[in-house]
């Protein structure tokens, strides 16, 4: 059996709307792509984002497939989705005559809709990997678990499950072309890696737990294992897309000196929270390849902190960047803009952003989901017409900021009127 594993190609929504897609490794595919292999079902791993491929390109490579499964949002996008999801429907207009599957987080949140929108035989829910082999093995859908499929125009759900990443094999690096991928702060050959998956907090603006589930970690053996299948496959930096990559101090200790011991030499960088860092382990993420952090702070403003249930401890997020800066090691914050915030709370967020200097950051807008069939914009138009509010200042570096106080943070703030 051949299965294709389809990334549409998200280059128009840099167009339509104000999102940038970066050109990242689809881990989430290379999870499918091995386990599949492990089965001894032949993948096909199609990355159209990354090789910017067209639809008819995609058409030829799928020759001789008996399954296809296409993602609206592969594990870089899990966290943000985009809300076009045109560039996929495109796909699955152009497939009608194959048997195709939905994965993703639009999915997820919306089965019924994205379902009809699709015309996919089903959609997967959650974490993919082992509902999407079990597809493969031809198992009747109602007998696998986390999938939606139609019945009479009626939703059909199967049992919800979580699954232990632990029982993953090893991503499949090798499929792709390390140089398609890249991070602007990094360059190119850029990975994605997961020590952890899920989250131990319950901030009241983030869906994750909906796809991500329980939290769990992920054996150091495995990881080591991962991190040397990166590298042989030609990658030569890194992304822990973690959730919170400090939840367990304890666990990146013990995990930065086996990267140390195995001497991986490898630049990686880390999502996380780090109110709860300490010299000790910055000292240890330095030596073991650490040269950024990106830093989930939302608001500084502590109202927005305790409703949204974040809970951040600015003032310990302020000791805490002494020690980032003493190890060498870049930050760059996530802010959230939409959660109720006053003209007064965004100046402090403005303060607390000149007081601490990070070396970037990123403003995104709040997108609910949830309620976007209460507007009155039908949703199909809703998920992939309408415009974004959302400024990427990833290549803003502070100093370019207070030349001109926040000009183009102004800009976005006055758009938001």
């Amino acid at each position: 059996m051949r299965v294709a594993l389809i990334n549409p190609n998200w280059k128009e929504n840099h167009r339509s709307e104000a999102t940038y897609n970066r050109k990242w490794f689809p881990l989430s595919l290379a999870y499918i792509a091995s386990l599949l292999r492990k089965n001894r079902i032949k993948p096909v791993l199609i990355d159209a984002h990354a090789t910017n491929m067209s639809i008819k390109e995609i058409r030829r490579k799928i020759k001789g497939c008996d399954k296809i499964f296409i993602t609206t949002s592969p594990y870089d996008k899990w966290q943000c989705p985009d809300r076009n999801i045109k560039p996929a429907l495109k796909v699955f207009e152009a497939l009608k005559d194959k048997e195709c599957y939905v994965v993703g987080q639009h999915v997820t949140a919306r089965p019924k809709e994205i379902l009809k929108f699709t015309d996919a035989k089903a959609g997967v829910i959650g974490s993919p990997e082992f509902s999407i082999l079990d597809i493969c093995k031809n198992k009747g859908l109602s007998k696998i678990n986390n999938l939606v499929f139609l019945r009479a125009n009626k939703l059909i759900r199967t049992k919800r499950t979580e699954i232990d990443v632990n029982n993953l094999p090893i991503p499949a690096y090798d499929l792709v072309d390390p140089r398609n991928y890249e991070f602007e702060i990094f360059g190119k050959k850029f990975g994605i890696i997961e020590a952890t998956r899920g989250c131990p907090y319950n901030c009241s603006f983030c869906y994750n737990k909906e796809i991500f589930g329980r939290y769990t970690e992920i054996n150091l053996k495995k990881i080591i294992k991962s991190l040397k299948a990166l590298k042989k496959a030609g990658f030569q930096t890194a992304n822990f897309m973690d959730l919170n990559f400090l939840t367990n101090k304890k666990m990146v200790k013990k995990l930065c000196q086996e990267m140390i011991r195995h001497k991986l030499n490898l630049k990686w960088c880390c999502q996380t929270r780090i109110d709860n860092l300490d010299e000790e382990t910055a000292r240890l993420m330095k030596q073991a390849g650490c040269e950024l952090m990106l830093i989930g702070i939302e608001s500084a403003s502590q109202r927005i902190q305790k409703k949204t249930k974040k809970n951040v401890s600015l003032m310990k997020t302020k000791e805490k960047m002494k020690l980032l800066k003493k190890n060498d090691i870049e930050s760059a914050y996530f802010f959230l803009l939409g959660l109720g915030e006053t003209r007064q709370e965004i100046e402090e967020t403005k303060r607390f952003i000149k007081e601490t200097k990070p070396n970037y950051i990123s403003v995104h807008h709040v997108v609910d989901f949830s309620t976007l069939k209460d507007r009155k914009i039908p949703l199909r138009e809703k998920l992939y017409k309408i415009e974004l509010l959302m400024m990427n200042l990833y290549n803003l570096r502070l100093k370019d900021i207070t030349k001109s106080p926040f000009k183009k943070l102004k800009i976005f703030l006055n758009a938001l009127k």
